[in-house]
Formats: C-alpha cells, sequence, structure tokens
C-alpha cells in the first residue's frame, strides 16, 4: 500500500473534464493493484485507471467500500463478516479486471450497445484512441436522446394516468351531485354524506365537503357559520317533500328547514330552466330537413 502523487481526470462541478495532482491510493489485492484517491478512502471511492504514462483516470464506471478490502487485506476480520468481505473483494477485482483489462474492447462493445459516455472518458479516447472518439460521442448523443423520450413517455404516461384519476373521481362526484338533486326534486329522503373531488382538477389535493353544504354554495344560499356547523355534524337526513328531518341527537334547528326549502326552490328553478332550454333547442331545429 502507498500513496503518490499523480495527475487525475475527473469531473468538475459542471460536468467538465479537468485534470489536478491529487493523492492517488495504491493497494494489491490477491496480486492486483487497485488504485483510489486517497480523500476518498473512509467513504464510497470511484476506482482510478492508471494509463501507460502514469495517470489516472477516474471513469465513474466502478465504486467500492475500501474498508472492506482493508479488514481482508490486513486480516482484521471476525466470523461474522470473514466469508461475506472476501466474496465481496473477489467480485470487485473480477469485474474490474473485466473493464480495466480490456479497456478498448469494453468502449467498442459500449459504443455497439449504444451507451453513455462522460466526458472523462471521452477526453481519454480523444488522447488515446482518436479513432473511437467521434462514435463514442455519437453514442453518447443517441443514449441521452433516448434518455430524453423515455423522460417524455413516461411523464406523459404519468400525466393521463393522474388526469384519468381525476376525472374518474369527479365524475363520481358529479354523479352524487345528480343524484342528489333528483332526490330533492322527486320527494325521497336526501342522507347527509361527504362528497370528495378534485376542485379544478387540482392534484393531489382532495376536497371534503358535506354534501348539503356543497349545493348550498353551488347555489350561492348564504348559511350562517353555526348552522353550517350543525348541518355538517347533525344533520342525518331531510325528506323535501314531507319535511321529515332526521337529526343525531336531542336538539333540532328549527332555522334550517327554510334554508333546506331554499335550497329545493333553487333546484327546482334549475330544473325548470334546463327543460325551458331544450323544449326551445327541439323547436329551431329544422325537421323538413331531414325529409330530403
Amino acid at each position: 500500500m502507498n500513496t503518490e502523487k499523480a495527475r487525475v481526470h475527473y469531473l468538475s462541478m459542471n460536468d467538465k473534464p479537468t485534470v489536478r495532482n491529487k493523492d492517488v491510493f495504491c493497494f494489491n489485492y490477491n496480486g492486483y493493484n487497485l488504485y483510489i484517491l486517497e480523500e476518498d478512502k473512509n467513504e464510497s471511492a470511484y476506482l482510478l485507471y492508471k494509463d501507460e504514462y502514469g495517470e489516472y483516470w477516474m471513469f465513474y464506471n466502478y465504486a467500492i467500500t475500501y474498508d472492506k478490502f482493508d479488514q481482508v487485506i490486513n486480516n482484521k476480520l471476525d466470523i461474522s463478516n470473514r466469508e461475506g468481505y472476501i466474496e465481496y473483494c473477489d467480485k470487485v477485482v473480477q469485474k474490474v479486471k473485466t473493464i480495466y483489462d480490456n479497456l478498448r474492447e469494453g468502449i467498442i462493445e459500449k459504443i455497439k450497445n449504444e451507451c453513455f459516455f462522460n466526458h472523462v472518458e471521452l477526453q481519454y479516447l480523444a488522447d488515446y484512441h482518436p479513432e473511437l472518439h467521434s462514435d463514442a460521442l455519437k453514442s453518447r448523443t443517441t443514449y441521452r436522446e433516448k434518455q430524453r423520450k423515455d423522460r417524455e413517455q413516461k411523464e406523459q404516461a404519468y400525466k393521463e394516468k393522474i388526469s384519468k384519476k381525476v376525472n374518474d373521481k369527479n365524475m363520481i362526484f358529479k354523479d352524487q351531485v345528480n343524484t342528489m338533486k333528483e332526490n330533492i326534486i322527486s320527494g325521497k329522503d336526501v342522507f347527509s354524506s361527504t362528497l370528495e373531488y378534485y376542485k379544478d382538477g387540482e392534484y393531489p389535493k382532495v376536497t371534503y365537503q358535506n354534501n348539503f353544504l356543497y349545493l348550498f354554495k353551488e347555489y350561492g344560499i348564504d348559511i350562517p357559520l353555526k348552522t353550517q356547523g350543525y348541518i355538517n355534524s347533525k344533520l342525518y337526513s331531510f325528506n323535501f317533500e314531507s319535511g321529515n328531518c332526521r337529526v343525531e341527537g336531542k336538539y333540532f334547528s328549527h332555522s334550517i328547514g327554510k334554508f333546506l326549502y331554499d335550497l329545493k326552490d333553487k333546484v327546482l328553478e334549475e330544473k325548470r330552466k334546463e327543460s325551458t332550454e331544450l323544449k326551445e333547442n327541439i323547436e329551431d331545429i329544422d325537421i323538413t330537413e331531414s325529409m330530403f
């Protein structure tokens, strides 16, 4: 094991290739030399590739935990971790030898598979294998374009999924509101319930509201806050034909009846308006056109 000051090629903060003199830590495992930055020994460290001129390249293709190597090499293992740590180190060396001992062949394979090349890899090719640089650059561009399209497809799929979720819930909500209006008109019992919907299609925030209070707000019927609270917590059901009102508890708010019948008047007015508009639309149709 030793540390030397050497030129290291790596990515800067703005993702551009740079080269600086840094402390490189070298250690040997089963006859194979591995290199990492001295500053990365106590954390996840990317392995460095040493070129024929003694410079190091951080290709960011394999990261290791040096502590495991340290314990294996220096015989610091106990029975509980011995087998696992040795297996880890063996696999790392086997993987790294495959990459670094056949670096050019691996680069050609990456180009063939249209893989991503970072700027350090491209700089290395420009310096040592210029015949592969252009193809590697094309491979990088193709890879990023595929990533872009894949990202757009996923974003579109997500938007469609959310849109369907919003539409499905709001459709159920609209059906509940229409059923409530029909029950008001037909004189059936209307039960208090909580409506769930996405207001203005806003996801993921769900709006929860008492069905009676929702209609009061829809028709612009102003109700005192105390009465709203009573309806929300005490009203069980109301029959808009018989006036039969069922509430939770012993006390009944007599003022609630007036507001409920005001609501019925608004629903009936809306129904009459819709019927009138439908009739006018039918009358506007020139039935003689279908005769020819």
